[in-house]
């Protein structure tokens, strides 16, 4: 039987590029997304486009509640060999000072991949070869003066998957993707075109991440050097210096 791939953010660009390409491989795919429309539509195009199987789940990532029943849902099928979970949400405006923009980063961000995957984790213990993939941001690696709600949930996210890491070691690869910025709806207007990447790109980074085995991956890679500059800036010089 050909191997299963469950990817949780499906109709993101990302999720939608992820999709394609294991489609187009031949596995099997468990789709996980908010909106059904949105949803049905790249399902039908997945399934038409490479005759894959192709299983459509609804799960809002904005309500970690329904989470676990949703994660329950993707055993049906057996343990997945690959699960990626790139469902995400950036901050809307100054989320530090609304209580329910800090509760909705939260929940999108960490707490619904952490309740999605608890009812996963008896199974993936048992695994001898599958693979987690968590998608991450760059903004986790040091809080900054606009976005450090959004940076610090995912910093937990990126704490978490080094837990699950050493947890599900030797059987279950848990991989830390710290992605930049992807030409998308959440990253539009953010940063310049040098600085953003088609999600096909994005795409094929993580799954050669995934295939690799690797850890912790920065896409684009010189993210990697930039942020461990950034991470070396002594905290009295960078709270004065003009970075967003």
């Amino acid at each position: 039987m050909a191997p299963r791939a469950v990817i949780v953010g499906a109709t993101s660009a990302v999720g939608e590029a992820l999709a394609s390409s294991y489609a187009a491989s031949g596995w099997r795919l468990t789709l996980v997304a908010r909106d059904a429309g949105a949803l049905g539509s790249v399902a039908s195009d997945t399934r038409l486009r490479h005759g894959v199987p192709v299983e459509e789940l609804l799960f809002d990532a904005a309500v970690p509640t329904t989470a676990e029943a949703a994660g329950r849902r993707c055993l049906e099928g057996g343990v997945p060999d690959v699960i990626v979970y790139v469902a995400g949400a950036n901050a809307d405006g100054d989320a530090a000072c609304h209580p329910s923009e800090i509760e909705r980063l939260a929940a999108v961000n960490f707490l619904s991949a952490a309740t999605f995957l608890a009812p996963l984790l008896p199974a993936l213990e048992s695994s001898r070869s599958a693979a987690l993939a968590l998608i991450g941001s760059v903004a986790g690696d040091r809080g900054r003066k606009r976005n450090f709600v959004y940076g610090s949930v995912k910093a937990a996210l990126a704490t978490y998957a080094q837990g699950l890491r050493a947890r599900l070691h030797p059987g279950v690869t848990v991989i830390t993707v710290k992605l930049g910025y992807v030409d998308s709806r959440m990253s539009w207007g953010l940063a310049p075109p040098a600085l953003t990447v088609r999600p096909a790109w994005a795409a094929h980074r993580i799954r050669r991440a995934i295939e690799r085995r690797r850890n912790v991956v920065y896409i684009p890679g010189f993210w990697r050097l930039v942020m461990t500059v950034v991470r070396a800036i002594p905290e009295g010089i960078f709270k004065r210096l003009p970075i967003p």
